[in-house]
């Protein structure tokens, strides 16, 4: 399965992450308070891309694991940690001073950074076996830069869009 979504960073620098969805451990029956729901593990690789104005471009990688709890009518709530890495490239020129005192400029100037990240989410699943979207869901999540300065740097980000089943 595929993702497309919306991705917010810091919910306003927007950008688009496409990922790949494998679900490696199959759907468990859980009769607990006669919710009757389901559980699932799922591992997601995504790239996303986001444009911070007068700042940076982000292209971010991350590896994620996923657990859901499906309800009756196909709504879940999804639990999401991941590890990442990120590289980011100036919005501007950068230039440098070799040792001979001349001038240079740095093509595709930017840093690269350690990402982990995690996110809480729902969505909806659609049992329609002739559609090709199998879901909708919105995340909101967090994800570390580090090193940043001295420390790390938190970055909250909103994701919304479809799973879909390009096989159907």
């Amino acid at each position: 399965m595929y993702d497309i979504s919306y991705f917010g960073r810091n919910l306003t620098h927007a950008g688009i992450s496409l990922g790949v969805n494998y679900r490696f451990h199959k759907t468990n029956k859980i009769d607990t308070l006669h919710l009757k729901l389901h559980s699932r593990f799922l591992s997601k690789n995504k790239f996303t891309l986001y444009y911070h104005k007068n700042n940076h471009l982000g292209l971010l990688f991350s590896s994620e694991m996923a657990y859901q709890l499906v309800f009756k009518k196909g709504i879940y709530l999804e639990l999401v940690v991941g590890l990442g890495y990120l590289r980011t490239f100036y919005d501007t020129k950068v230039f440098e001073v070799d040792n001979k005192g001349q001038v240079k400029h740095i093509p595709l100037a930017g840093a690269n950074y350690f990402a982990p990240n995690y996110a809480l989410g729902f969505g909806k699943y659609y049992w329609n076996r002739k559609s090709k979207i199998t879901s909708w869901y919105l995340n909101l999540g967090a994800y570390y830069m580090y090193p940043f300065n001295t420390k790390f740097l938190i970055n909250p980000y909103i994701q919304s869009g479809l799973t879909l089943n390009l096989k159907r």
